[in-house]
């Protein structure tokens, strides 16, 4: 499975790569046009993707946990380096603070 990034930029460039040139049209300016854009926006989602703090990444993953057709407010995900992990609460006993020194 991949990361969402690397879907929105495959996708982007597979658009990229289905624009056809055909110097008899009309459009050949606008295609060209619309390449370059193409071009710049799978460029400058690699560079924000690099450059993202971690309170952006997180809140991509909040984001999803917040879709109320997959997940209710019990979930928690867990995520370290190399895995993930979703965690559905069935218990909750608050805050005890009766144990600690």
């Amino acid at each position: 499975m991949k990361a969402l990034t690397d879907k929105i930029i495959e996708s982007l460039q597979s658009r990229y790569d289905a624009v056809i040139f055909n110097e008899k049209t009309e459009n050949e300016f606008s295609s060209i046009a619309f390449k370059e854009g193409l071009h710049v926006a799978i460029e400058e989602i690699k560079a924000l993707e690099k450059e993202c703090c971690f309170e952006e990444a997180a809140r991509v993953l909040m984001k999803h946990l917040n879709n109320p057709l997959k997940y209710h407010p019990h979930y928690t995900a867990v995520v370290n380096s190399t895995s993930a992990e979703l965690l559905e609460s069935q218990f909750f006993t608050g805050k005890v603070l009766d144990y600690v020194d």
